[in-house]
This record gives structure tokens, sequence and C-alpha cells, in this order.
């Protein structure tokens, strides 16, 4: 009989060195920061009864291997004198390859190979998901006078607006067009690719953080005179003042306004260079 070679996947190795470490008071209150983050429903809670228990489900909701330890780094944090377990997840490294989890059945791992020296061969046939990771993850696209590039880490807004100011002298972006809302809302992840468990969800470029609380392009300073908001948004709840994508009952990605402290994807912009868009 040959041999198998069976491993584990390191995500899952990182939850299991962190569950195996924590007293029953860090249980308690992992537990309790997680339903307000992933709305755990009371079937789900009722299965927790140990730290690995609540990080396997919390896996499978929302918690996954795609640059994302922003959330479980949070989570630890939330633990007093455990700052052992931020530096473990800080020194997390993930798999050798990107890769995202298919929505079909049978459904298994795609690994996107990044080699530019393939034969030619027929078109290729896939799915939008396929087609969107594809150009995504590897660079900026671009669209009549800007360029853009999705970040599939989870991020506040602020957060979000910094990064895309210091590692890319990019902005969030800002849709001042129909022609350009379309482009991005075709292109940006669906629900089923998105790993906040929420309904297709990344920010953009907007917030309502001004004294007259109305939505305003935070690059340019200017109010939105183009909007694609969702039935009923912007609902004028007191703590949702950023501008976030959503999918709604029809289908479609449309704006919304959210709590500028959650968690989502984001697209930053910039303008096209001499070069194109570059890298």
């Amino acid at each position: 009989m040959g041999q198998h070679n069976y491993s584990v996947r390191p995500f899952r190795i990182l939850l299991y060195k962190i569950s195996k470490d924590l007293a029953s008071d860090d249980v308690t209150l992992l537990a309790s920061f997680s339903p307000r983050v992933f709305k755990l429903t009371q079937q789900e809670k009722a299965t927790i009864k140990s730290a690995l228990d609540l990080f396997v489900l919390l896996e499978k909701r929302g918690i996954k291997e795609i640059d994302h330890t922003n959330l479980l780094k949070e989570m630890v944090k939330s633990l007093e004198n455990r700052g052992d377990l931020v530096d473990l997840v800080d020194k997390y490294q993930g798999p050798p390859v990107p890769f995202y989890e298919m929505t079909s059945k049978p459904r298994g791992i795609c690994v996107i190979i990044n080699n530019k020296n393939f034969i030619k061969m027929k078109a290729r046939e896939g799915t939008d998901v396929d087609q969107g990771w594809q150009n995504w993850k590897h660079g900026w696209q671009r669209y009549e006078d800007s360029c853009y590039i999705i970040q599939y880490t989870l991020q506040t807004w602020d957060e979000a607006k910094n990064l895309c100011h210091d590692n890319l002298n990019a902005y969030l972006a800002e849709i001042k067009t129909s022609r350009e809302n379309s482009f991005l809302m075709g292109i940006l992840p669906k629900p089923n690719i998105d790993i906040t468990g929420l309904a297709g969800e990344v920010w953009l470029g907007a917030n309502a953080l001004n004294v007259k609380r109305l939505f305003i392009w935070n690059n340019s300073s200017t109010y939105l005179d183009f909007t694609d908001w969702g039935p009923g948004e912007p609902n004028g709840r007191d703590y949702e003042h950023c501008l976030s994508t959503h999918m709604y009952n029809d289908g479609k990605l449309h704006w919304n306004d959210r709590a500028c402290s959650t968690w989502h994807f984001f697209v930053c912009e910039k303008s096209v260079g001499l070069s194109g868009c570059g890298e």
C-alpha cells in the first residue's frame, strides 16, 4: 500500500496553537467578541465548547486563509496580557501561492499560477469569480483616466484610506459617473468570495464625518454628484458615516452607508501615469 502525504493547512495550525493555550475566561471573552462581528446564531453559539470549536466555526463563517489575519489579531488583542498570541499571529506566514475557495459543487481549491511562459491556448472558460480574481490579484486595472486595484485585506475605512495613500500613492476610489460605477460594480467581488460574511461590501472613498453629515469624496473634497444608493440608503443611522458597496435583493451591488469601524476589502484609485498604470 502506497504512502499518502496528508497535510494540515498552515492557518488551521495557527488556530490550534492559539486555542491550546487559552484559559476558559479567554474563551468566554473571545466568544462574546465574535458574534458582534460574525453574527453567530444561537445554534452556532451552542456548539462552542472550546477555543478550537470557536476558531473552526469562525474559519467556516469568515476567517479564511486569504490575506486576512487582521480579524484574528484584533480578537487576541482583546485578551489581557496575551501579547504572545499577538506575536504568534504576526509571525504567521500563509500558503506559498494565492488561492481562493471555489463556490460551485463539487468544489475545492483553485490555485493561481502567475507564470508568463504558458503556451498560448484556446480562450479560457470560467466564471466571473475566476475572472475577477485573475484581474484584481495581479495588478492595476485601467478605466479611462484612472487605475484601480482591489486590496483583499480587511480594514476599517480609515485604515483602508491610509493604506491606499501610504503603500500605493493612491486614494480610496471615487466614483463620479454612471459609466465608472458600472465598470467597478461589474468587477468587484460578489458575496460568494466576500470573506467578511457580509453582502459584497467593499470600501469606497466617501464619508459623512463632516459637521453637516453629508457624504463627500475624501480625496477630492467634493460632494457626490452621481450616486447609486441601494433601496432605502443612506438610512441615516447615527453611526454609519462611511461608504461601501452592498449586494441587494436585485442581485446587484449598490452603495451603502456603513459604520466606519467595520472591516471590509477596499479599492484604491490613482491617475494614469506616463507609463500607464504600472505597478
